[in-house]
């Protein structure tokens, strides 16, 4: 058996003079056409027996071809510029043209829909997506890097079932399969911020999922800190369009706090995901029992997509005085309430916080793989002046 062709040369380290940044080893010219007859352009490449990686052949302008070389390939090869290297070289043998992370692999492996879309990648735009892969320090960003690919190919199902596999925690809005149902033909309005993300900080938003998915959003209500999540603590947010999908947003933290009658007309129902810290004062939860009472009062239902409270694990604090009752202390609870959105949400209809219909009350989705006894790390800031883990532990 005939063993594939090996080029082996001596090459000096260069830099063009309009980009000094810009290393690079020149092909002898009596290998260049061996070397493009024998590939389809990617090649594997060892310099000094030290380091190796797969390149490409690129023209210098003046007959040359040459392969680009990084300043960590040049430190790595124990030589600098002007330096003298032997270089190995051999047709690229791999699918892809570059090694593929064990994840990313394994992940194609297991979804032939995910291979297929990848393998119909243009190659250099499917080299860079690998190399931003490969390139992540730790496991959790492969993984968001991932869920990102996965999402500009399309595969927001596929996407959304991996999240499911890969975390022991799974959060309301990742049960698709227990609130799609209720979402089905019928027009939908969404309270949701910067950190309605499935797949965390690199995922997919909740609007954004839903409407891939077919179902009838219609508009958007904000919290404190507006839908993106960057206006300050207090701040007057006004009305507007969300850019990227075109629906309307409307303020619940501006000139009104509840969803005035005629942002609810003709709405079947609210979806609302949002994640709270568990102290009284924090105004999303205020916002929940405002919205539950507006749509209590039109005759439209709720959806909580319930999430991990991180002071879950105890109560602490005084009962609110029901003569200083606000926006910034609305439910009857001690300081820290120790409670999921989705159980204040439950209590509030049980213990008649506000009027509602007989009948009435407000469908949760549960998160899995919690408890009050479980510790949780929020993946997303919740608000600005919120940042790290360490700033929410010790809230408030």
């Amino acid at each position: 058996m005939s063993q594939d062709p090996t080029w082996s040369f001596s090459a000096q380290i260069e830099r063009f003079d309009v980009d000094a940044a810009w290393h690079f080893l020149a092909i002898p010219s009596e290998h260049v056409d061996a070397l493009r007859e024998a590939g389809d352009g990617r090649y594997v490449i060892t310099v000094n027996d030290a380091v190796t990686w797969h390149c490409g052949l690129l023209p210098t302008g003046d007959g040359r071809w040459f392969v680009a070389v990084s300043k960590a390939k040049i430190k790595a090869a124990q030589t600098t510029f002007g330096g003298w290297v032997h270089v190995d070289l051999a047709v690229d043998k791999s699918k892809y043209g570059m090694p593929i992370p064990e994840d990313l692999q394994d992940m194609l492996d297991d979804d032939p829909e995910f291979l297929k879309r990848f393998d119909a990648m243009l190659p250099g735009k499917r080299r860079g997506m690998i190399h931003h892969i490969a390139s992540a320090k730790t496991d959790a960003t492969v993984a968001k890097r991932i869920l990102k690919l996965m999402k500009e190919l399309g595969l927001v199902w596929a996407l959304m079932g991996w999240c499911l596999a890969a975390h022991a925690q799974t959060l309301g809005h990742e049960r698709t399969t227990e609130y799609l149902p209720l979402l089905q033909e019928r027009a939908v309005a969404v309270v949701a911020n910067h950190a309605s993300m499935l797949g965390g900080p690199e995922g997919v938003h909740l609007v954004d999922t839903l409407l891939s998915l077919g179902v009838n959003v219609k508009h958007v209500f904000a919290p404190e800190h507006g839908f993106r999540g960057d206006a300050a603590n207090g701040a007057h947010i006004e009305d507007g369009t969300d850019g990227a999908t075109g629906l309307d947003i409307f303020s619940l933290h501006g000139t009104n706090r509840k969803p005035q009658p005629s942002q609810l007309k003709g709405i079947d129902v609210v979806v609302f995901d949002i994640q709270d810290v568990g102290a009284r004062f924090y105004t999303y939860v205020s916002t929940l029992m405002l919205v539950m009472e507006a749509c209590a009062e039109a005759g439209v239902d709720v959806l909580v997509l319930d999430r991990p409270n991180p002071h879950g694990h105890h109560m602490a604090g005084p009962m609110l005085d029901p003569d200083f009752k606000s926006f910034v202390g609305w439910i009857p609870t001690p300081m820290v309430h120790g409670l999921t959105l989705g159980e204040l949400a439950n209590m509030a209809v049980a213990e008649s916080w506000f009027p509602a219909p007989a009948g009435w009350k407000p469908s949760v989705v549960t998160c899995q793989g919690w408890d009050h006894g479980t510790d949780y790390n929020l993946p997303i800031s919740p608000s600005p002046n919120l940042p790290t883990v360490a700033s929410i532990d010790l809230y408030p």
